[in-house]
């Protein structure tokens, strides 16, 4: 959501939000302030992403009337810190954003204010497109509890339907994994894609934990989305495997 504060009197009032998107980062000039408006003051652009296929995606927002627009969306993500990889040209008539998905690594993108022309300015990793690298999707499940979750499925490179696959599950308690369904590699940390070159698949599930009870919920959520994986016939219940780092790391011993 967007909220507008004033300073004299110390209110806060919502202005405006995207319906089943959260809002990311406010597109604008990196040395301009945060507030840019490609009519003259009445409305914003925003990067979103949508709650439940983890697309990356523009709106415009009416500052006014308090309504959005899509102008573009796609199967990609922005990386960690969206507002170091937005800018936008002095003359408000260029945007540049950085964009990656799980097979491609992060790289510049030109476009206008309105989404209409679009193109990839940089190609840092091209030895990459001859490499054999795995395809990712959202996979849903509900806890023991009845919690809808979801999670992020890395598939095998070569990946063939039908064949069941050997699985490693990469947890970290606390955490909604399948947000980093269009990352790079899956995670910002470690290589996904080094498993799946090899014929695994991956699982990054979410694994939401409460205070007092985390090797409990763990287990409640975490273990319905290996049946979920099982169920739809990729993963093969008599290989698999978990891993974590930090936190993951404990999260591994239930």
């Amino acid at each position: 959501m967007i909220w507008k504060a004033t300073v004299r009197d110390r209110r806060l009032q919502q202005v405006a939000k995207v319906t089943d998107r959260d809002i990311l980062e406010a597109v604008g000039p990196v040395g301009g302030g945060r507030l840019w408006s490609p009519d003259g003051g009445r409305s914003m652009v925003v990067a979103t992403q949508n709650r439940e296929n983890k697309q990356i995606g523009f709106y415009t927002v009416d500052l006014m009337r308090g309504t959005s627009a899509r102008l573009f969306e796609e199967d990609r993500s922005l990386p960690f810190g969206p507002i170091l990889n937005l800018d936008v040209s002095g003359d408000g008539r260029r945007i540049v954003y950085v964009a990656q998905d799980a097979r491609h690594p992060p790289d510049v993108w030109l476009t206008d204010p309105g989404f209409q022309n679009r193109r990839q300015l940089t190609n840092l990793n091209p030895q990459l497109e001859t490499a054999a690298l795995g395809t990712s999707r959202i996979i849903d499940w509900r806890s023991v509890d009845g919690v809808a979750l979801q999670g992020a499925l890395l598939l095998p490179a070569n990946y063939q339907a039908g064949k069941r696959y050997p699985l490693v599950v990469d947890v970290y308690g606390g955490a909604y994994l399948s947000d980093a369904v269009n990352y790079f590699y899956l995670t910002p940390i470690g290589n996904m894609q080094l498993l799946a070159s090899q014929g695994y698949a991956v699982l990054m599930p979410d694994a939401p934990v409460g205070r007092t009870t985390p090797m409990q919920d763990l287990l409640k959520t975490v273990l319905p989305g290996v049946d979920r994986a099982i169920e739809l016939g990729i993963a093969d219940p008599d290989r698999l495997g978990v891993m974590g780092h930090s936190y993951g790391g404990y999260s591994t011993l239930p």
